[in-house]
């Protein structure tokens, strides 16, 4: 085991829940017809709103889905696609086992997530989850969203690590652009054997 890594930080949305009928995102693009990057693209212009502010997601959504296409009936289709790719959502219990043994290895372990602070505390209370962690940081609650250094400033406190001890994983390059100025260890989520495969090679043995 790699002693110089002392936690392991996971995203929710994408990592622990997965899209497996397809990111809401990638879904809504396709129908709209637009690259995925030009929709993420404008996308990021709006998702502060929502991580770090009062806006709900489906209205950043909404407000994104707004600058290529504003009619109702385009935004009434978004909002069924919304749904449907929600339906779809289910928790990779795999992973969930993963971090138990490296939780019971000695690793501190924790959840970062840039999701709605009431929608994410109800989905780790309904499954049992908050048990599972050390900490879980909330980009609503801090006040900061990832990929930004004071975000992860909060991250590395409350787990009193020093960036170069943490490897954080998540499913969207966006949240992984810092790395390296910030100085933890990134991990791009695909799939659990990737993941496995990543871990392996930073040394952390399961």
């Amino acid at each position: 085991m790699n002693k110089s890594i002392k936690a392991i930080v996971f995203d929710f949305g994408g990592v622990i829940e997965l899209f497996t009928g397809g990111s809401a995102p990638a879904i809504i693009s396709d129908f709209l017809n637009v690259p995925k990057s030009e929709f993420l693209k404008e996308y990021f212009k709006h998702n502060h709103l929502c991580n770090a502010g009062n806006m709900s997601w489906k209205d950043v959504i909404l407000k994104t889905v707004s600058f290529f296409d504003d009619t109702e009936e385009t935004r009434n289709k978004v909002l069924l696609l919304i749904e449907e790719s929600d339906a779809k959502k289910k928790i990779n219990l795999e992973l969930l086992d993963v971090i138990v043994k490296l939780r019971q290895s000695g690793l501190k372990v924790a959840i970062f997530s840039n999701a709605k602070s009431n929608d994410l505390r109800e989905k780790l209370d309904a499954h049992k989850m908050d048990e599972l962690f050390d900490e879980i940081i909330i980009s609503e609650e801090i006040g900061f969203q990832k990929p930004h250094k004071e975000a992860f400033d909060v991250l590395f406190e409350k787990l009193n690590v020093e960036p170069q001890e943490v490897i954080f994983i998540d499913d969207s390059p966006k949240s992984l652009e810092k790395a390296e100025e910030i100085g933890y260890h990134p991990v791009l989520f695909k799939n659990n054997e990737q993941l496995m495969d990543d871990l392996k090679n930073l040394g952390i043995l399961i």
